[in-house]
């Protein structure tokens, strides 16, 4: 288990959730954010087999780690999780095993080294906080919760979600909204001295 703490462990555990929404045009900025979080595999190929939507390595993670936000059982899934954490290796061979390079599942297991998305997802694995992995109820992106009533990403999606609220309640209900005062003509006359 991690030596680090609950609070060190959710920055962790938000970086996880970041790498989960991450686009391809999005991945300098991610790695200046969190330049040790994951192996330097961002140009690595997928292993044969993976599709075109997933042409490198970390795509390939990603998408195995974004089903498992979707369906949470598969954090518990012993085999899932060994496919999430193995997928995410360096690559760089190990030359006496590996002269022509690394092979991913190989390398997996012998020289295996750990990252921060490794305990992210071991955290986020574990039954008790398995709950913080949820889906923004106003953008849909990925998020780690921080209270088990949490239904947005941030700030800005709930005031987002608030303000449609409100209008929402405005236009079904006209009788709470506050009477408009009628102008009455002003008389125009002669001044009294």
């Amino acid at each position: 288990m991690s030596s680090l703490s609950e609070k060190e462990m959710l920055v962790l555990a938000d970086a996880l959730a970041e790498f989960s929404n991450l686009e391809p045009s999005g991945v300098e900025g991610f790695r200046a954010r969190h330049p040790n979080f994951t192996p330097d595999w961002w140009n690595f190929p997928a292993p044969e087999g993976g599709k075109e939507e997933t042409p490198t390595q970390w795509q390939f993670s990603q998408k195995w780690l974004r089903e498992a936000w979707a369906e949470k059982e598969k954090f518990s899934d012993i085999f899932n999780l060994i496919r999430i954490l193995t997928s995410a290796f360096d690559p760089t061979p190990i030359p006496f095993l590996e002269p022509e390079g690394p092979s991913p599942g190989f390398i997996s297991l012998i020289g295996f080294s750990e990252f921060p998305y490794h305990q992210a997802v071991v955290y986020l694995a574990s039954p008790r906080e398995r709950w913080r992995a949820k889906f923004c109820s106003a953008c849909g992106k990925r998020f780690v919760a921080g209270a088990s009533k949490q239904k947005y990403c941030g700030d800005i999606c709930a005031q987002e979600r608030h303000k449609q609220a409100k209008l929402r309640s405005y236009h079904r209900h006209p009788e709470w909204r506050p009477k408009k005062k009628s102008k009455k003509p002003r008389k125009i006359g002669r001044k009294r001295k």
